[in-house]
């Protein structure tokens, strides 16, 4: 790998880092900013269809960012998949490359 293909690779991570951590601080400022009255208005109530309906949407999103920013931290086992012997120089960068 090239210089400049690591220096591409290591801005998509970047970037993909900021994304994710831009995302997460949304999404718990808007849990906390509704707090008050969805405990009111959801938490308080009788458990019903809607009720968990709108607690599984309501807290997936969140629960799928947090997700994603563990999985990134973990290290990555199949990028040395791509690194078999018998592949040319081209085919293990191709991988690497982001997708537009």
């Amino acid at each position: 790998m090239d210089a400049s293909t690591f220096l591409l690779v290591l801005k998509v991570v970047q970037d993909q880092g900021y994304s994710r951590a831009a995302a997460l601080t949304f999404l718990i400022y808007d849990i906390l900013a509704l707090l008050e009255d969805e405990i009111e208005l959801i938490w308080r109530k009788k458990w019903s269809f809607t009720k968990v309906l709108y607690l599984i949407e309501r807290y997936y999103g969140l629960i799928a960012v947090i997700i994603m920013i563990v999985a990134g931290a973990l290290p990555n086992p199949s990028s040395k998949l791509y690194a078999h012997p018998t592949h040319t120089k081209s085919m293990n960068q191709a991988h690497l490359l982001p997708q537009l």
